[in-house]
């Protein structure tokens, strides 16, 4: 079981997860797991919405859901304006329906999204070609509409609404920051910086029963990745370069706490990552917090 990126549990408390392969495995308590269902592509974040079916983004094929009981796939969302959406990434559903997901990038390469290390390699190129071509978007089931909220984001990541849901979250993975655009008040429509500088880049967001929230924090800062980042002609020359020369995430476990008005509260490190490393989600469940990770071949676990 290898990749499992997301950590999901439904109303009976029952784990889903999703692995590189495309499947997305039912885990038992005792660790013991089954192929639930096959996605076509490689998913990434899920939730499941008010029906107890599973909207899952799949990178390759778009914002997806899983009757639970058939198991049956639709496509939900796979373009938007005439342009195919390759590289949909983590998703959050309001109390209405509506589901908020991140686009992380349109920039086309000869790659797979629909594999782990094509996944990676275009997150790489999309550092180094400096292309902010994410967006942030909302499906409204209602009417089967999507419209782009945000747009020229460097890497659209992880997304979580707030409590109260006034706003929803967008991790820009390579600008080291969380934006948040207002849905509700008298900011509806408009976005601000939640929390920058982060320590690493930021991946999956979670919101913690406290109305805090958890962000995954999969590599700290690369140093040859942040020297690259004021020079564009360098970028465009490491481009050229073989992919074991470029920059790679580094082999370490790192978690951080914010509160609900984006104050640092706690952070927790794996420096070495034998435990667990490149954290991409955080989900918490019945005290306990559950880390998935887009290279180890386990889920991690830790007692609140």
């Amino acid at each position: 079981m290898k990749g499992p990126e997301t950590i999901v549990f439904n109303a009976d408390g029952t784990m889903l997860a999703p692995t590189w392969d495309g499947w997305i495995m039912k885990i038992s308590l005792d660790g013991t797991h089954e192929k639930w269902a096959y996605t076509g592509g490689r998913p990434l974040g899920g939730k499941f919405d008010s029906n107890g079916d599973l909207i899952i983004s799949v990178s390759g094929v778009g914002l997806c859901q899983i009757n639970y009981m058939t198991r049956q796939v639709t496509i939900l969302v796979s373009s938007i304006d005439g342009q195919l959406m390759e590289l949909v990434d983590d998703l959050d559903i309001a109390s209405d329906g509506k589901v908020y997901f991140s686009d992380a990038t349109t920039i086309s390469t000869p790659t797979d999204y629909k594999h782990f290390q094509d996944l990676l390699y275009t997150s790489v190129l999309n550092y180094l070609e400096g292309t902010k071509t994410g967006r942030l978007l909302v499906y409204d089931p209602a009417t089967g509409k999507t419209t782009v909220l945000l747009e020229n984001l460097f890497f659209a990541n992880g997304v979580t609404l707030s409590q109260d849901e006034d706003f929803v979250l967008v991790a820009e993975t390579f600008e080291l920051l969380i934006t948040r655009y207002w849905i509700k008040g008298p900011k509806a429509g408009t976005s601000d910086v939640f929390i920058e500088n982060l320590p690493g880049y930021p991946d999956g967001i979670s919101r913690g029963s406290d109305g805090g929230f958890f962000i995954a924090i999969p590599s700290p800062v690369i140093p040859t990745a942040l020297h690259l980042r004021s020079y564009p002609i360098l970028r465009s020359l490491m481009l050229k370069l073989p992919r074991f020369v470029q920059p790679a995430p580094l082999d370490y476990g790192h978690v951080v706490k914010v509160s609900a008005d984006g104050k640092s509260i706690s952070s927790l490190h794996d420096p070495s990552g034998d435990v667990i490393s490149h954290i991409a989600s955080i989900t918490e469940h019945k005290g306990h917090l559950y880390f998935g990770s887009f290279s180890n071949d386990h889920i991690g676990q830790l007692k609140l």
